[in-house]
Formats: structure tokens, C-alpha cells, sequence
């Protein structure tokens, strides 16, 4: 069994890559379905967690598009530590909101573990089976 796993060690990589890029889509996409209830919503807490006056349906809808679009990314391994650089800020303040809230830790643990995962990508990249690969090396379609 050990062998299996070794010889396939490469896909590891990837599929936290694809796993955490599918599901950090899919929390902006769930996001932007909501409509413009939602997006205020979003953007008044970030707004009033960052002590800041700032127009709170566009900056809801703007986290919104930035997880579903960095998810994306993120998945097909497109430009992979510019997209988590860019989703970052959305979960730190979504960290900090749930703290400040009072919440409980079940709450805010899992925008710290994507926030976790974004960092490491930071530092990892797209890796090989992505597509920046694909289109460095000539091998995509």
C-alpha cells in the first residue's frame, strides 16, 4: 500500500490545491447568489471591524468576487500565489469579525485554516499539475 501512495505522492499537491480552490469559490459563489442583502450584509461588518466608513454593498459584492474568482484560480493553478496574496485579506477579516463577535471557536477556525492554506500557497505556488505549468512547459491543451 505504501508503494501506491509513493508513487503518486505528486498528486498530493494538487488536490489540497483544487479541494481548497473549490471550496473557497464556492463560499463566494454561495456569496453572490445571495444578491445585494448579502453583499451589505458582508460589508458593513467589514467596515465597522476595520473602524472605517466605507460603502458597504460594493465591498461585500467585492469580497464576494474575490473568493469566487481566487477560488478558481486557485484550482486550475492559475497564478496561484497572486490569488491567495489577493483572497488573504477576506479571510483574515472574516477572523477577525467572528472573534470580535464573540463567536465560537467551530465558528472562526475554518477561515483560519484557509487562511493557512492561502499562506502556504504563497510560498508553494501552482506547483506541477497546473496550469501555469501547462503553459511554461507546452504541455496543456
Amino acid at each position: 500500500m505504501e508503494r501506491l501512495f509513493v508513487k503518486y505522492q505528486h498528486f498530493g499537491y494538487p488536490l489540497i490545491r483544487v479541494g481548497i480552490g473549490i471550496m473557497l469559490s464556492f463560499h463566494g459563489l454561495t456569496k453572490l447568489f445571495k444578491g445585494s442583502n448579502e453583499w451589505e450584509h458582508l460589508g458593513q461588518a467589514f467596515s465597522q471591524f476595520l473602524g472605517i466608513a466605507l460603502p458597504a454593498l460594493p465591498l461585500g459584492l467585492t469580497a464576494a468576487v474575490i473568493q469566487a474568482i481566487c477560488g478558481i484560480a486557485i484550482a486550475v493553478g492559475w497564478h496561484t500565489r497572486w490569488m491567495a496574496i489577493i483572497a488573504l485579506p477576506t479571510m483574515l477579516v472574516a477572523v477577525g469579525i467572528l472573534l470580535k463577535d464573540g463567536e465560537p471557536f467551530s465558528h472562526y477556525s475554518h477561515p483560519i485554516e484557509i487562511s493557512i492554506l492561502l499562506i502556504a500557497f504563497m510560498f508553494a505556488g501552482s506547483g506541477e499539475l497546473s496550469l501555469d505549468k501547462s503553459q511554461t512547459t507546452g504541455t496543456g491543451s
